[in-house]
Formats: structure tokens, C-alpha cells, sequence
């Protein structure tokens, strides 16, 4: 990131934050609805923060500053509620795929 390495750290603890909140709105039913949101809600933060990074340097190049922001909003929007679905849903979903292809490829 360069120059803009506190500026990427930001983003980071910002979607860490976000999608803290949105977990904890989300699964809240009594106080240890806090324990999902900690779980689940902080490493899908983290890794849509970095996704988002990486996309909004490589692809979300443009000169008008509102079209910017709504394309930045739309894609971390998209990002976090795809992992947020796969850390909720998806159990062990690396081991699912692992074990897949190795009975695919035993076949």
C-alpha cells in the first residue's frame, strides 16, 4: 500500500467494526448473541476488509468521486454479506472442499 498504509489499516478496523455490528444485529436474541458476533463477525470483517483492498486497488479506478464511492460502497456491500454467508452457513466449508475434490479425484 505504500503511502497509504494507515489508510488501508483504517479500512481494515472499520470493516472489522462493521461487520461486528451487523453480526451482533443480526444473531442478537439475548447477550450471548455477543459470542457469534466475536466468532464469526470479526474474521468475515477482516477478510472482506482485505478483499475489498485488494479490489478497490486493482479494479475501482475512476475519475468522478461520487461514482467512486457508490461502486466502493455496492462491492464491500456485496463482499461482506457473501463472507458473512459463508461464515454463518457454510460450517467448515475449506474441509467440504478438501474433501470433495479428494473424493472426486479417488473416483
Amino acid at each position: 500500500m505504500g503511502k497509504k498504509f494507515l489508510g488501508g489499516l483504517l479500512v481494515l478496523l472499520m470493516s472489522v467494526i462493521i461487520s461486528f455490528i451487523s453480526w451482533y444485529i443480526v444473531f442478537y436474541n439475548d447477550f450471548w448473541g455477543i459470542v457469534p458476533a466475536i466468532y464469526g463477525g470479526i474474521p468475515s470483517g477482516v477478510v472482506a476488509g482485505l478483499l475489498f483492498l485488494i479490489t478497490d486497488a486493482n479494479f475501482l479506478a475512476d475519475d468522478n468521486k461520487y461514482k467512486r464511492f457508490i461502486k466502493r460502497l455496492s462491492t464491500y456491500s456485496v463482499l461482506l454479506i457473501i463472507i458473512s454467508v459463508l461464515f454463518a452457513k457454510g460450517g467448515d466449508w475449506i474441509f467440504e472442499i478438501s474433501e470433495y475434490f479428494k473424493n472426486k479425484a479417488g473416483r
